[in-house]
């Protein structure tokens, strides 16, 4: 099976602007942990960790941000899948209201970008999560890129 733009398609959720101002600025983790939790089995057993904020060097003199960091959560069997990684943009959209978006990495789909893209060190290619998603939005001076693609 071929990477597509599809499986960042499939797990990418956009929350209205009423949504967001609901849950309130002031409280962004919690908006977002309620947000990806939305469509688990078990939202109440979503373990987050390992939470940071990268602004948004894209839009100078906005407020935007992007929270990045892991869930765990229990599948319909009861046990818990893995950390899973995820990016949730919060703030201005270009022409538009607030609003928040994020991915979330689906860890069976591993499968390295198509084409001329950039390796990591001893040659690792981007999953299409990180090429799109991680690599673009939630690095820092603490955060390197990462590059996890199941070698062909």
């Amino acid at each position: 099976m071929k990477p597509s733009l599809f499986l960042i398609v499939t797990s990418t959720v956009i929350i209205s602007n009423s949504a967001f101002a609901a849950k309130g600025k002031s409280q962004p983790v919690a908006a977002v942990r309620e947000a990806i939790t939305e469509g688990f089995k078990d939202p109440d057993s979503a373990q987050f960790s390992g939470i940071f904020y990268v602004k948004d060097t894209e839009a100078p003199g906005t407020k935007s941000s992007y929270v990045c960091g892991w869930v765990n959560a229990k599948n319909s069997y009861g046990a818990y899948t893995g950390k899973t990684r995820f990016v949730a943009f919060q703030g201005d959209v270009k022409g538009g209201p607030a609003g928040m978006l994020f991915g979330i990495e689906e860890q069976d789909k591993k499968y390295p970008m198509i084409g001329d893209t950039e390796e990591g060190q001893g040659g690792g290619k981007p999953t299409v999560f990180e090429h799109l998603m991680w690599n673009k939005r939630c690095v820092d001076d603490h955060h390197p890129k990462s590059f996890t693609a199941r070698q062909s």
